[in-house]
């Protein structure tokens, strides 16, 4: 959201698509920027999750095949003013080539494969931003900024649906969970 901002992506400026919108990253950007006021835009491949999606705020659901349906296209249509693209790969070309004009498209993920195979004309007639996400290395003063919005966040209407407790002993279970793509919220690993 802070990289996003930095670009002029606000509340006003237009939808923001949310990829891979049922996973950690994903859901609590769709939480997130819905109660920051934005119009959020979720994109998935499971079609059951929509009502999941829909309580934490999403606007339009998306499927992820509808987005990345268009190959061989250098453009496409225009559909959001920014995104957080949380998958990579495909998916992040289609994304960056629906983003509007002076539009931004944060990039942390690579379940789809860390190669991206896209063309120019995005940048060069639209004007987008590309913008990595770099977590672990963040400097203290942007992790503060973010802190300070969370601390705005109204976390009591998430649904409990939202994160599960699950003992260190299941993790590997999870990961298998994570690695078929059936994932959805958060896991809190409980330690002891």
């Amino acid at each position: 959201l802070i990289r996003l901002q930095r670009e002029g992506i606000t509340p006003d400026t237009g939808a923001i698509l949310i990829t891979g919108a049922t996973g950690g990253v994903g859901s609590f950007g769709v939480f997130s920027l819905a109660q920051l006021g934005y119009t959020v835009f979720a994109s998935s491949r499971k079609p059951d999750q929509n009502d999941f999606l829909k309580q934490l705020g999403a606007q339009k659901i998306i499927s992820s095949n509808e987005l990345m349906n268009q190959p061989g296209k250098p453009l496409l249509p225009r559909k959001f003013s920014g995104a957080i693209e949380t998958v990579g790969g495909e998916l992040l070309d289609s994304v960056l080539r629906q983003t509007d004009p002076k539009g931004a498209v944060t990039c942390c993920g690579n379940v789809l494969g860390i190669h991206l195979n896209t063309n120019v004309l995005p940048f060069i007639l639209r004007g987008i931003s590309l913008l990595g996400i770099d977590s672990a290395s963040c400097v203290r003063s942007i992790r503060e900024q973010v802190w300070n919005i969370a601390s705005t966040l109204n976390f009591d209407v998430l649904p409990e649906s939202y994160h599960r407790l699950v003992p260190l002993s299941q993790i590997d279970t999870e990961i298998e969970t994570i690695l078929e793509g059936a994932q959805t919220g958060r896991v809190v690993i409980q330690i002891t």
